[in-house]
């Protein structure tokens, strides 16, 4: 209960194993009912999707059951039972009349007229109850990272759609069942003279909200629905002021007239529709198998060339920009409210073409930084793509892996467990460029197999022919990943470096621009969950070196990038007939009134199974990042294009790959592609050839690259 004045008290329980949940079981208790789980100190108020209430974010990233929220629960010990009753009174008073007119709908009824809680009251009782509830939105917005809205129905954050608050509307044309939600963009309402909750203005495509609803449609990212017992159109009587329902897809976001004004609507559907939902009433028997043969009919609009569905009983133009928009083509009417009904197809047919494909995919946390990065997401086998285009031409791509995937066959969960039980020559190595008598040991084990990479460790490189399955299988997992995002055969990956990391081992920041290497670097993470950061390299970010005011001065040989320190004063200097004196000048008096900090621009969170891609030729260049690990055992393997010609010929067997062993991984969880597929993939996978024998390489010791350790203060 939030607002009330006794101290809170905080305790995170999981729901039963659903909803794609890859936390470890034992990070929460297990007890499910009228529990407590109240915001923090630390975490109340607190932006739960910036990374400020990190344990909130950590426990409930993957599935809505993962913190069960009974907040203001009445059975608490710990809290008086007046402030339970203080908070339902003032929601009873504050809660509007409502009655129903002459036609049957609901209205503002005066004084007189029954409240929206006693509406909710006459409903039937639901077969189950809600596993994430609160009496509080305060509460509700500051405990769960999906649903950080304190106003408004919609939470959205970089252009993704986490929550959605079904609360009153008496829209026309609002549909909730136990598996579908038809619903409309929130806003433009208002109470008109006779006390109908009208729409008064209208909708766009363009909105932000709608156009992060829009995102998760094409994208296939789930929804969380929350109810509230003002929803009218609820099945079931909601007992509690804020319930949440289910991971829900978006099938569907159309256009239609509401009066005079355009109304955006949205189809909503249950992921799990073999589940009984717990909002049922109660009596309503297990649902069947989804039948994923019935589609719904689309059509041409002649007039504007473009396809919509038949959603309702007869097909109509749903393009709002179409002159014969909202306008049967048949007669040229413009439809009846009256008489308007959806399609049987439209309200009962599985808009998906097999349930597992979307089953668990973590909902997306990861924390864009810099308004210059571009978002796009995607769909690829049983992986989320979500790409990130920090600079024009460069990106950085995340695969999130779904629950199927990580326990299939040569899946995640197997390959974590094949690395700790074979012998796959993990070892500790010094530090480059040490001294005998300096010599120090990295605080991570590692060993590389295919063609030498040299990195901050002198180490040995094994070839790739009697390698271990574990490698291969994240080798040919990994190519794929490359192909999907656009590498090219010429820079396919020859390289792939498996590192051990305990508990606090990390990499601080770093860069994979070493001459030799190609544009692209992926990596798949296995074990304990870790965060990627990223970075904008000092030197571009600030334009000059750190130290005395006296010192800076302004350098025209470094390129100014979209989003660096004083970037647009740097701009007017560089194109300014100043001489240099005066433009150093310049570049102290900033430095002086303002520094600003060095940040991330991107954090990722990267988790058991997850693969990250950074591709581009300037990635490597301009940004730098490190991974931080969050668990007691991780392993990274990473994969490069090492160039041929940066190495002696006769080293270059140890890239040899024998492709029958493992054939062209496809990204789904049956594993590989067919026979035409890996023949294929073996054409493109014929190295150049090599002389000598098989020998391993002693790579050469290199400088052990300088690490940023400035500690930048707040800009005042």
């Amino acid at each position: 209960m939030a607002g009330g004045p006794t101290r809170r008290s905080t305790r995170a329980t999981r729901a039963p194993d659903r909803l794609g949940q890859q936390a470890e079981p034992s990070a929460v208790n297990q007890t499910i009912g009228t529990s407590i789980a109240q915001p923090t100190a630390a975490s109340e108020g607190a932006d739960t999707m910036s990374g400020n209430s990190q344990a909130a974010t950590e426990t409930t990233a993957t599935s809505l059951a993962t913190t069960v929220t009974s907040v203001a629960a009445p059975n608490n010990p710990q809290r008086r039972p007046r402030d339970h009753q203080v908070d339902a009174e003032a929601a009873a008073r504050s809660a509007p009349r409502f009655r129903r007119d002459s036609s049957g709908t609901i209205v503002n009824g005066g004084k007189k007229g029954p409240r929206l809680s006693h509406i909710n009251d006459m409903k039937p009782l639901a077969v189950g109850a809600p596993h994430v509830w609160s009496n509080s939105r305060a509460a509700l917005c500051a405990t769960l990272p999906y649903y950080n809205a304190y106003q408004s129905a919609i939470y959205s954050k970089s252009g993704v759609c986490y929550g959605f608050l079904l609360a009153h509307d008496n829209s026309s044309r609002l549909y909730i069942d136990n598996e579908i939600v038809i619903t409309r963009a929130a806003g433009h309402q208002e109470l008109d003279k006779k006390g109908h909750l009208t729409q008064a203005s209208g909708q766009s495509m363009d909105a932000r909200d709608v156009a992060a609803i829009r995102n998760n449609c094409e994208a296939g990212l789930p929804v969380i629905l929350i109810a509230g017992n003002d929803c009218l159109k609820m099945p079931s009587k909601m007992l509690h002021a804020y319930n949440v329902l289910d991971h829900f897809q978006v099938t569907d976001c159309w256009a239609e007239k509401n009066g005079e004004h355009i109304c955006i609507k949205f189809r909503f559907e249950k992921l799990r529709l073999n589940e009984r939902s717990w909002w049922a009433p109660a009596g309503t028997p297990q649902p069947t198998e989804p039948d994923y043969s019935v589609t719904v009919p689309e059509d041409r609009c002649m007039y504007c060339g473009k396809l919509s569905k038949t959603i309702f009983q007869k097909w109509i133009c749903l393009n709002e920009h179409c002159n014969k928009f909202w306008v049967y083509p048949s007669n040229g009417q413009v439809p009846s409210d009256a008489t308007l009904r959806y399609s049987e197809a439209f309200l009962r047919g599985c808009s998906r073409t097999d349930l597992h494909e979307y089953d668990g995919h973590p909902i997306p946390t990861n924390q864009v930084l810099s308004k210059t990065i571009n978002v796009q997401s995607s769909v690829a086998g049983h992986y989320r793509v979500t790409c990130y285009e920090i600079h024009p031409g460069n990106f950085i791509y995340h695969f999130q892996v779904n629950r199927p995937l990580v326990r299939s066959p040569n899946g995640p969960d197997e390959l974590f467990a094949a690395l700790q039980a074979a012998d796959i020559g993990l070892e500790r190595h010094t530090m480059s460029g040490r001294t005998d008598k300096m010599k120090q040991f990295t605080n991570h084990f590692s060993v590389n197999y295919g063609m030498p990479y040299k990195y901050i460790v002198a180490t040995r490189s094994k070839p790739f022919l009697g390698a271990p399955d574990p490698i291969l299988t994240a080798l040919q997992r990994l190519r794929w990943a490359g192909k999907y995002i656009g590498q090219s055969a010429a820079t396919e990956f020859n390289e792939c470096l498996a590192v051990g990391y305990f508990r606090d081992g990390q990499m601080n920041y770093h860069d994979d621009g070493e001459k030799e290497l190609g544009p692209t670097v992926a990596t798949m993470a296995l074990g304990a969950p870790s965060s990627m950061h990223i970075r904008m390299k000092e030197r571009y970010f600030r334009g000059y070196k750190t130290g005395n005011v006296s010192g800076v001065h302004f350098d025209p040989d470094v390129e100014i990038l979209p989003g660096s320190a004083h970037e647009n004063k740097r701009r007017e200097l560089a194109a300014s007939t100043m001489s240099a004196e005066e433009k150093n000048q310049e570049m102290q008096g900033l430095v002086s009134s303002k520094k600003p900090i060095h940040g991330d621009i991107l954090r990722m969170a990267f988790n058991h199974g997850d693969i990250i891609i950074m591709h581009g030729a300037e990635v490597q260049k301009y940004f730098e990042h490190k991974v931080v690990n969050e668990g007691d055992l991780r392993f990274a393997l990473t994969c490069r294009h090492v160039n041929w010609d940066q190495v002696e010929p006769q080293f270059h067997h140890l890239a040899n790959f024998d492709v029958s062993r493992f054939p062209a991984y496809d990204g789904c969880t049956d594993g590989y592609a067919d026979a035409d597929a890996t023949a294929q993939a073996a054409a493109l996978n014929t190295p150049p050839p090599s002389d000598g024998e098989a020998t391993q390489l002693s790579t050469p010791e290199v400088a052990a690259p300088t690490t940023d350790t400035d500690n930048d203060i707040p800009m005042e």
